[in-house]
């Protein structure tokens, strides 16, 4: 399957949120399979041309991944809570705990 991108059709940048909780912007995204994991993948890349460490979103179904692109390309928002049943993506940042 070849590499698609896909831009907000308002050239915005796109929210990437699970229910709120946490918030990434992204650039641009971009659609493939990946055989490894026998499953549709979302790229999310946070800046143009950025290719290292980019958020995946993999599903076994490519109409949910359809459904991904074109919230991020109409709406410039994204959120995982509605394609997904939890926040299994651990992307929110850690914040260092204090200790006493």
């Amino acid at each position: 399957m070849e590499r698609k991108l896909y831009y907000p059709q308002n050239g915005e940048l796109i929210i990437l949120t699970y229910a709120n909780s946490w918030v990434k912007e992204i650039k641009y995204v971009e659609k493939s399979y990946s055989s490894f994991m026998g499953s549709y993948v979302v790229f999310c890349f946070k800046l143009e041309g950025e290719k290292e460490k980019p958020i995946r979103l993999y599903h076994d179904d490519e109409k949910i991944i359809d459904m991904i692109i074109e919230s991020a390309i109409i709406n410039n928002y994204i959120d995982l809570a509605n394609y997904y049943s939890r926040d299994e993506f651990s992307i929110n940042e850690q914040v260092p705990q204090k200790h006493d």
